[in-house]
């Protein structure tokens, strides 16, 4: 920890709490920000403090915090935070389009009134040659009738 220490960026400043660490802040021209090394407790506090007081997005906490603290990863771990948050993910607004109108299929009248056709190609050929297949199905009584073709690219 003392090789990272450099003369007018960094002061170690102890702490009286239980943790009973060296915590270190970095000064910068306009601020003073904590340093957080391993301290995984005070790092979730720090995320919970600032994410629970509004239940902001992560842009916006990082942006709230990184003015207070800094720790490698800290987008990561906000992210990972606020994804488990169960107020963030209960109201959470969709950013998908609407699904457009539906609009239902006639239904036939009448059986073999109206068919769908499909061609099942590039198959491997038979012994006695037929290498596609022609599928027919009638929409009204779901019936379908399958007819061996040969050469089926040209058909």
């Amino acid at each position: 920890m003392a090789r990272n220490l450099r003369i007018g960026k960094w002061q170690s400043v102890s702490r009286t709490t239980a943790t009973k660490k060296e915590l270190l802040y970095w000064q910068g021209t306009h601020e003073i920000r904590l340093y957080i090394l391993t301290q995984e407790s005070l790092r979730s506090d720090l995320i919970e403090h600032f994410h629970n007081s509004a239940h902001l997005g992560k842009d916006k906490t990082y942006n709230r915090m990184a003015s207070y603290a800094y720790w490698p990863h800290m987008v990561d771990d906000i992210a990972r935070y606020i994804a488990s948050c169960h107020d963030c993910q209960a109201i959470k607004i969709p950013y998908a389009l609407p699904a457009g109108e539906l609009y239902p299929h006639e239904v036939p009248e009448l059986c073999w009134e109206v068919i769908t056709t499909d061609f099942l190609t590039e198959i491997p050929t038979s012994k006695r040659g037929f290498d596609s297949i022609l599928v027919v199905v009638d929409k009204l009584s779901k019936r379908g009738f399958s007819f061996r073709q040969k050469d089926g690219h040209s058909t």
